[in-house]
């Protein structure tokens, strides 16, 4: 299981979920982070995005309730 900030690291757009192609996408350049690890999948040549979106850490307690660390 895995959670990141929602938020682009270029220019700090929305990130959304895009189901039919299985990536998030921020939709201010278009870009795509992959679900596992966050990491850039593929990004418009109008600039250079290296860092991909922020983890957010988890805990699971003992009744399965998920928390944000």
């Amino acid at each position: 299981m895995v959670a990141y900030i929602a938020i682009c690291p270029h220019e700090q757009g929305n990130i959304e979920w895009d189901e039919e192609i299985n990536k998030f996408l921020c939709e201010c350049h278009l870009s795509l982070f992959n679900v596992g690890d966050g990491s850039v999948y593929a990004h418009s040549s109008l600039f250079e995005l290296n860092e991909g979106l922020t983890k957010i850490d988890l805990k699971v307690d003992e009744k399965g309730d998920i928390y944000a660390l």
